[in-house]
């Protein structure tokens, strides 16, 4: 928004000359179908959980997004295949984008880092960068999902806990077949539904009753 120009302009004099020379600053000056077409025509957009980044991968433009502790690319994140996503992962996550952060934004710092940096620029090898995890997108039978290409230790560690989320949400959506064709939807039928996932999802109207109602229609 134009609001931003300042911030845009500094982000410009600290780029290298020969980049400097190369960049066209739009900050607050396209309306909604210019933004679109400008869109259109990038190779890359790299950007933060912003309005911009669901717009780019709405018209299939590759996007590289940032996430902060405020926002969880497995709930916003860009919606279609083969999108890259590099998720802060900090023990004070999840947070409150509003609130006031009493850890100096520390999940903002592994986003500078030269080893966040040689990554972005698609260097092979090496670890992932501290505090950070990678995704790329993709779907499964139930949508989009992202999947991890790097991680630090203990970063995955709800992952299990997604994928039987998941498993359970496609059997009770009575997609049991549909869970078989997608090898990113596990089927649980061996190992069982996890009763505290099956509490979120199924209320005892649901299978008690003929007709299901919500409880307090019931009682």
């Amino acid at each position: 928004t134009a609001s931003e120009r300042q911030s845009a302009k500094e982000l410009s004099a600290r780029l290298p000359a020969r980049l400097q020379a190369n960049v066209r600053d739009l900050t607050g000056r396209t309306d909604w179908a210019a933004l679109a077409d400008t869109l259109a025509g990038l190779d890359l957009v790299l950007t933060p959980d912003t309005g911009v980044m669901h717009l780019a991968a709405h018209l299939g433009v590759p996007v590289t997004a940032l996430f902060l502790s405020s926002a969880w690319c497995h709930e916003t994140g860009p919606y279609g295949e083969g999108h890259t996503v590099w998720q802060a992962v900090t023990d004070c996550a999840p947070c409150l984008e509003s609130a006031p952060c009493p850890h100096g934004v520390a999940c903002l710092e592994p986003f500078g880092s030269r080893e966040f940096l040689r990554a972005l620029g698609g260097a092979a090898g090496g670890e992932p960068p501290a505090g950070l995890a990678g995704y790329r997108t993709g779907f499964d039978a139930l949508g989009v999902v992202c999947r991890a290409f790097a991680q630090p230790p203990g970063a995955g560690a709800g992952d299990e806990s997604r994928r039987r989320l998941r498993a359970l949400a496609a059997r009770y959506l009575a997609t049991r077949s549909l869970a078989a064709r997608s090898p990113g939807v596990a089927d649980d039928r061996d190992e069982g539904p996890d009763p505290d996932w099956a509490d979120l999802l199924v209320e005892d109207p649901d299978f008690l009753l003929h007709n299901p109602q919500a409880s307090f229609e019931v009682l």
